[in-house]
């Protein structure tokens, strides 16, 4: 299930293109996630800071997240190893 998690928020951060320059607030990743994640997602989203798939970027009204563009290759491969559709229905 972690996998899946990752999957889904890494999804979610490339569908809206927060990838490089462009960054959200760490807050928004939670939004509009399958109810089943909520207790998961601020672990996981640990994980891949660590991992360095996510980077984060610390400005004056918190903490701003978005995807490292040189792992995108690497991104791209889990996503579509762990991202299912069936998953999520």
């Amino acid at each position: 299930m972690k996998e899946q998690v990752k999957a889904w928020i890494l999804n979610k951060m490339k569908r809206h293109r927060y990838i490089g320059g462009r960054h959200t607030d760490i807050k928004n990743i939670p939004k509009g996630s399958p109810p089943n994640f909520y207790s998961e997602i601020d672990y996981v989203l640990k994980e891949l800071i660590r991992e360095g798939l996510i980077i984060v970027k610390i400005t004056a009204y918190g903490k701003h997240v978005s995807l490292n563009p040189r792992k995108m290759q690497e991104i791209n491969d889990f996503i579509q190893k762990y991202y299912t559709e069936v998953v999520f229905k």
